[in-house]
């Protein structure tokens, strides 16, 4: 009887309890960097602002949703970990995080290792996206300096679709 009653309960929860769902899937497809883009690290040096450790607040330009809530920004740091404002600790960002650093930089004219990101319409859907762009682990650019990079791309889209986006 207790099973029955427990079941019953399970079943009314998940009735009653509902929530977006995501699902994890891959694909292959070119990965194209941003060109026309904002660069965090550029911002950060024209405040007078460390470009190498930072958090930022990212407007999405458009509300998106999140396990039943919406949200118009993010706020993301160095290390790819982030959260939306307002919310519980259960919706922290964790998408592809590591203690990321940027090269030395030389001139902001042109920064070959930076976080950039973009407001973009693709298909007809909003998307906000932020590219970790030849940037390096930290621990192994303090070992053996600038041997290897990784280029990834956060994509987060009106519709609550998130993608993540690796690049040569």
């Amino acid at each position: 009887m207790k099973l029955l009653y427990f079941s019953l309960i399970l079943i009314g929860l998940n009735n009653n309890c509902q929530a977006q769902d995501y699902t994890i899937q891959h694909f292959q497809s070119d990965y194209d960097t941003l060109v026309d883009y904002h660069s965090v690290s550029v911002e950060l040096i024209a405040a007078g602002e460390w470009p190498f450790s930072w958090e930022k607040t990212f407007n999405f330009g458009f509300e998106f949703p999140f396990y039943g809530d919406t949200f118009s920004e993010l706020i993301l740091d160095s290390w790819a970990v982030g959260y939306f404002p307002g919310s519980l600790d259960e919706y922290n960002v964790y998408l592809f995080g590591a203690y990321y650093a940027i090269a030395d930089v030389l001139d902001t004219s042109y920064l070959n290792s930076e976080v950039r990101y973009q407001n973009i319409v693709t298909n007809d859907v909003d998307a906000l996206v932020i590219e970790y762009h030849n940037v390096y682990e930290s621990s192994e650019y303090d070992d053996y300096g600038a041997n290897h990079f990784i280029n990834f791309q956060l994509w987060f889209y009106e519709n609550g679709v998130i993608e993540i986006h690796f690049g040569p």
